[in-house]
């Protein structure tokens, strides 16, 4: 007996089943992670926030600031001749009246010396005819005692003038302080320092460094909060010195060029010379105060485009609040129209949320040490 072959009918009709429970199965697998993350979204997100407060503020700025010698001099030779002798170098403390150069000018002690002799010779006249006058007022005509007065004085007034020149070529410190620039040695040729001049070369620079300026520009947007006597911070940078002083003198005019005024503050503490002329320091100056003033930590505003804030509102949902700003500390700042007092907003990163977004608000306390700073 012969046998046919078998046909499937119904194997394509198995084949779709198959298609169908892979697709249901590919479905299912795919809504698994979709539920799990529709269930995490329904989750409300915690997020920080800061509260509005009333805190006292005060504005400050910090500038640089240079140590500059309360006295300082260049000194140049008053008269011409060579540099016999050089008795300092930079470095070297010296005290007021101390010869630091002397120079050789043989000229001047021709001069001297003839002057000298002049005088001597005007005083013997003078004192034979005022002498004779006296005993003999007959023999001497009142025009010789006149005459001989007259070359008397004028020979004194020569001789203390060559006295005074002689006395130019020995160079003395004008005050108590430090060499900090010899320009010369010995045997130069030294020209007189006089404003004409324009080839002399000085001989020291002296700077007295017991007490010093510290100078500084104040920004032109800021100089009508700046005042004789307003205490300013000082901080040595080299040193970490830190003091407090009041400014002493303010320019009371803006430089055209850096839209600065120029700001001095006198330093008189150096007695331990630890200070140096030159040296950069900073000056922190209150520019701005206000007490009880309606305060977010800076990091609570976003100050561009516009200034505003992300608010919590009553149903814990965020919401965009437009701010008016005032005075800004380095972590405060003033909210001046906007907000209320005890407003919570979003503090730090709001890259994870969106506006609109319902979430449970964590109070971030504000550390004492940036209160009102």
């Amino acid at each position: 007996m012969q046998h046919k072959p078998i046909i499937h009918k119904n194997r394509p009709f198995l084949f779709f089943i198959f298609i169908v429970i892979i697709f249901i199965l590919g479905i299912v697998i795919l809504k698994i992670p979709s539920n799990e993350k529709s269930k995490e979204d329904g989750k409300t997100k915690t997020v920080a926030v800061s509260k509005v407060i009333r805190t006292d503020l005060s504005q400050t700025i910090t500038l640089s600031a240079e140590l500059v010698p309360f006295t300082e001099a260049t000194l140049f030779a008053k008269v011409p001749g060579y540099l016999k002798e050089i008795r300092v170098d930079i470095g070297d403390r010296v005290k007021e009246g101390e010869i630091l150069a002397i120079l050789e000018v043989p000229e001047l002690v021709n001069i001297l010396a003839k002057n000298k002799a002049a005088l001597d010779l005007a005083k013997l006249d003078f004192i034979r005819i005022t002498g004779v006058q006296e005993k003999r007022p007959e023999l001497i005509a009142q025009e010789t005692v006149d005459r001989v007065t007259k070359a008397y004085e004028a020979a004194k007034a020569s001789h203390e003038h060559s006295k005074t020149m002689y006395t130019y070529s020995i160079i003395t410190a004008p005050y108590d302080g430090v060499i900090t620039a010899r320009f010369v040695d010995e045997g130069a040729m030294i020209q007189e320092g006089t404003s004409t001049n324009t080839q002399a070369i000085p001989i020291v620079h002296i700077a007295d460094n017991s007490k010093f300026r510290l100078t500084f520009p104040v920004p032109e947007s800021l100089v009508s909060f700046v005042k004789p006597g307003d205490l300013v911070a000082v901080e040595v940078l080299s040193t970490h010195k830190n003091l407090k002083a009041p400014i002493s003198r303010i320019a009371s005019k803006v430089t055209t060029d850096t839209r600065t005024m120029e700001t001095q503050v006198d330093v008189y503490n150096n007695a331990d010379l630890n200070l140096t002329p030159g040296t950069y320091a900073s000056a922190t100056l209150h520019i701005k105060e206000k007490e009880k003033a309606l305060a977010l930590p800076v990091a609570a505003v976003e100050i561009v485009p516009k200034p505003s804030v992300w608010l919590i509102n009553s149903n814990n949902e965020i919401e965009e609040r437009p701010v008016t700003l005032g005075i800004q500390t380095p972590y405060m700042i003033e909210i001046l129209d906007g907000l209320k007092e005890g407003d919570l907003v979003v503090f730090g990163s709001r890259s994870s949320l969106t506006l609109g977004m319902k979430v449970q608000p964590k109070l971030t306390e504000i550390p004492n040490s940036t209160q009102g700073n």
